[in-house]
C-alpha cells in the first residue's frame, strides 16, 4: 500500500468525508523534490515550501518559535507537506487542539503522496470546505484560539486565509456579543495572533 492509501485510510478513521474528498482530487499543486537529506521537500511556483536541504530541522525550529498558552487551540495555516505540524504536535502536549486549515485539498492531496504521516496525525482537526464552513469550524473549538503561520506554505493561499480570517473574526465577534476587536494585520504575514475575548491590538 502507497503513503496516499495509508495516510487517507488513517484519515478516514476521523474525517469520512474530508478522505473521501481526497481520493477525488487528482492534486499536482506541489513540485516533490528530494531535500539534501534524501527526504521529500516541495516547490510551488518556483519557490521552497520546505527547506532543499533539511525539511525536519527547519520545521522544528519554527514549531519551537511559535507561542502558546495552555488552553488554546492552535490553529495552523499553511499545509505544504505537513512537516512543520508535525514538529508542532510533537513539542505540544497530548491534550492540546490542533486545528489545520485546508483551503485546497490539491496540496493535502500531495503531503499525503509524499510521505506517510505518523500518529501525530491523529491529534489534527482538519477544517476545510467553503471559507464559511472553514470559519465555523474553527469558531466552533472554543476560544482561545492562535492562529500561527507557516508562511512558505500560506503563501500560497494567501487570499484565501484573508478571506478566512475575516469570517472567522465575524464569526467570533458574533458569538462574543460584538465586544471583540482584532487586528488588521493577520498572521498570513507571519507571527502569531491569539484571538479571545479581550481586545487585540497587534501581532504577537
Amino acid at each position: 500500500m502507497n503513503s496516499f492509501e495509508v495516510n487517507v485510510s488513517r484519515l478516514a478513521k476521523s474525517d469520512r468525508a474530508l478522505a473521501a474528498a481526497l481520493r477525488r482530487n487528482g492534486g499536482g499543486r506541489l513540485e516533490i523534490v528530494p531535500a539534501r537529506t534524501g527526504l521529500p521537500s516541495a516547490r510551488a511556483n518556483g519557490r521552497w515550501v520546505h527547506s532543499s536541504y533539511d525539511p525536519i530541522k527547519e520545521a522544528q525550529a519554527w514549531a519551537e518559535s511559535q507561542a502558546h498558552e495552555g488552553g488554546e487551540t492552535i490553529v495552523v495555516l499553511g499545509i505544504g507537506l505537513l512537516y512543520h505540524v508535525e514538529a508542532l504536535c510533537a513539542g505540544l502536549p497530548r491534550t492540546a487542539s490542533i486545528v489545520l486549515v485546508v483551503p485546497d485539498l490539491s496540496v493535502l492531496v500531495d503531503a499525503a503522496t509524499a510521505r506517510t504521516w505518523g500518529d501525530w496525525v491523529d491529534r489534527v482537526t482538519w477544517a476545510w470546505g467553503t471559507t464559511e464552513a472553514i470559519s465555523e469550524q474553527i469558531a466552533s473549538v472554543g476560544h482561545p484560539l492562535r492562529l500561527v503561520t507557516y508562511v512558505p506554505a500560506a503563501s500560497l493561499h494567501g487570499e484565501s486565509y484573508r478571506a478566512i480570517e475575516t469570517a472567522l473574526q465575524r464569526q467570533i465577534a458574533v458569538q462574543t456579543g460584538g465586544q471583540l476587536h482584532i487586528s488588521v494585520v493577520g498572521p498570513i504575514y507571519g507571527g502569531s495572533l491569539p484571538i479571545t475575548r479581550y481586545a487585540v491590538s497587534a501581532l504577537e
